[in-house]
């Protein structure tokens, strides 16, 4: 369950239970988080320094990127998901990974005692390819334990929102451990892309009760989230979700 704190950020139950850790979701208050004052101004509010922060161009794949010191600050090209592993501890505030989203499903990924992180963004092409298991599978690559690897989901569009063409339904329909996420409502099909993502992650071996999932849909709160769907050319922005070790 995603809550909002006094810096009007929505964090996750399950990761604020953990020491040493920071992470958060920011809002249409914070502005769009593509502007890089904007971007400092999310981070502001948690104490962390911008200059920490990585940042990613998306592009809809499953292109899952390492990250280490040398990355702070920088923008690592045509990925959809970041990894960072460190077996360091009490070394200080991590490089910051970085998801930004507005309608599709942003993920953050920790293995708390192997100091491994990971962000990922999925949109229905990311989900149908998944992109979730593929980075749970880069996290165990380099050190995680599935059963340690706890995931949050932030806000995206949910399936009281989301509807699809028949031929995008009919690419999840085929599988059956999907169908479940796919609805018909008054002669439109609706996809749950948050249910699609938390089996595949339960597939590659999280346990569910491990996972967090979001219960705010953006489309559905436009006033406190951008939203693909909703939002116009005049009033669109994204969200920046994040995630770093801070001990």
């Amino acid at each position: 369950m995603l809550q909002k704190n006094t810096s009007g950020l929505y964090t996750s139950t399950i990761l604020s239970s953990l020491t040493g850790i920071t992470h958060g979701f920011s809002t249409r208050t914070f502005g769009d988080a593509r502007n890089m004052k904007n971007r400092k101004r999310i981070l502001a509010s948690t104490g962390l320094p911008s200059a920490r922060l990585v940042w990613q161009k998306q592009v809809h794949g499953i292109a899952v990127g390492l990250v280490d010191e040398m990355s702070c600050g920088d923008t690592i090209p045509d990925t959809d998901a970041l990894v960072f592993a460190d077996g360091r501890v009490g070394s200080g505030v991590s490089p910051i990974l970085s998801v930004h989203t507005a309608d599709c499903v942003p993920m953050l990924f920790v293995d708390p005692a192997a100091r491994i992180l990971a962000v990922a963004h999925a949109g229905w092409r990311g989900t149908i390819f998944s992109l979730a298991s593929h980075s749970v599978r880069a996290m165990v690559k380099h050190g995680a334990r599935r059963d340690r690897i706890i995931v949050t989901i932030g806000p995206h569009i949910g399936a009281c929102c989301y509807n699809v063409p028949h031929e995008r339904a009919r690419r999840f329909l085929v599988n059956d451990r999907y169908t479940r996420a796919i609805s018909m409502r008054q002669g439109q099909w609706y996809l749950d892309l948050a249910s699609v993502n938390t089996a595949q992650m339960v597939d590659a071996g999280i346990s569910a009760d491990h996972i967090d999932g979001s219960n705010y849909c953006t489309s559905c709160r436009v006033d406190e989230f951008f939203s693909y769907r909703k939002d116009t050319g005049e009033t669109y922005g994204e969200i920046m979700g994040f995630i770093a070790f801070t001990a």
